[in-house]
């Protein structure tokens, strides 16, 4: 039930979401073969709409239908504000600016198979940590999505393996109260940190940014991390945050626009970017604590910390460090051992250190 979940409306208690992510699409048939075989993860035809002050932006790919089938969305990044479009005038603009995004005359060329539409909420108190002993909610429900890309089935594949694992850890070291079960959705800094493009991207009601501010920022952003390879631009893309390739893309967009980024900073506002600060200042930390708890001497420290869990992935590798120490653990209580272990996933995936590149 994601963010709809009995569980999710007790803890957020009618709390207006920070943003909303209003989605509308198609899948259609009557698209050229030869052409319907690309995609775009994230495109703009159009400038800030001055009748919602907001910008759309297009995601299509080829429809595992038929070879003839595609899939449009469209999308806009608002705040809950009660002069926000309805749902129904969003999809009022998708059928007149769909056919000219994908090369058609008429939306009659193509034929209707299915029509889509929906709303993601977010909130910047995320990940939500469960208030409830034996229960811990995951994908939208807990709210670990990226406000950029909201959806939480990106967010659940990426966090599965931390998550089972330290499911299964937690019922094996009967660590079930709230306490610790709030240790499996802990402060990722990488998370927190995409705010701010997500305030870059939307339009504040009453602000009046020039037109093409948001397409302008989009080329600059993409262009810098093209510049500094898939190293850098395959994990923003997947929604996966971190340090040093952040720190490069805003330092190559000041050197490459620095009459753009004072517009940027009266864009996001003062408020924001200080907290971004923060969360960007937490991201560098949680990076040097992973590091110095997965190598050398603290790493070694840190797995005498952690101990030997009672999963089986995480029993092996204890298992080995016990072998080459020559002495078992017993520095930390059960529990302790569990929240460390916590810990130390939280500076790995807080810090996107987790990403494999795949």
């Amino acid at each position: 039930m994601g963010f709809g979940s009995p569980v999710v409306k007790q803890q957020r208690h009618g709390v207006k979401p920070d943003g909303i992510c209003l989605v509308v699409g198609s899948c259609a048939r009557g698209f050229d073969s030869e052409q319907n075989r690309s995609a775009d993860l994230i495109a703009t035809t159009t400038d800030i709409q001055p009748d919602f002050q907001g910008q759309y932006f297009w995601e299509a790919f080829p429809a595992g239908s038929g070879p003839l089938d595609r899939t449009t969305y469209m999308f806009t990044y608002v705040d809950a504000d009660s002069s926000r479009p309805s749902l129904a005038k969003v999809l009022d603009d998708y059928w007149d600016l769909m056919p000219s995004y994908q090369n058609l005359k008429s939306i009659e060329e193509v034929e209707l198979l299915r029509v889509l539409f929906g709303y993601f909420p977010t909130y910047r108190d995320s990940p939500m940590q469960t208030q409830f002993d034996r229960i811990c909610s995951i994908g939208d429900a807990s709210g670990a999505q990226s406000p950029l890309s909201f959806g939480g089935l990106g967010a659940l594949l990426r966090h599965v393996g931390r998550l089972s694992n330290g499911m299964e850890d937690a019922l094996l070291s009967d660590c079930l109260d709230k306490e610790c079960l709030a240790k499996l959705n802990p402060y990722q800094p990488a998370l927190s940190a995409s705010w701010l493009f997500q305030k870059c991207m939307s339009v504040a009601p009453g602000a009046t940014p020039p037109k093409n501010f948001i397409n302008e920022l989009m080329a600059t952003n993409f262009g810098v991390m093209e510049g500094l390879g898939d190293t850098v631009s395959r994990p923003f893309l997947q929604d996966v945050v971190q340090f040093k390739g952040l720190g490069s893309t805003l330092l190559g967009m000041a050197l490459k626009a620095p009459l753009f980024v004072p517009q940027i900073l009266v864009q996001a506002g003062l408020g924001p970017v200080l907290d971004w600060c923060g969360h960007f200042f937490n991201l560098g930390v949680y990076t040097v604590l992973s590091v110095l708890s997965e190598t050398g001497v603290t790493g070694e420290i840190a797995a005498k910390l952690a101990g030997v869990a009672p999963t089986s992935k995480l029993l092996i590798s204890d298992q080995n460090a016990v072998q080459q120490a020559g002495w078992d653990f017993s520095i930390l209580d059960q529990r302790q051992r569990f929240m460390f272990r916590r810990r130390l996933d939280a500076w790995r995936w807080g810090s996107g250190r987790d990403y494999d590149g795949n």
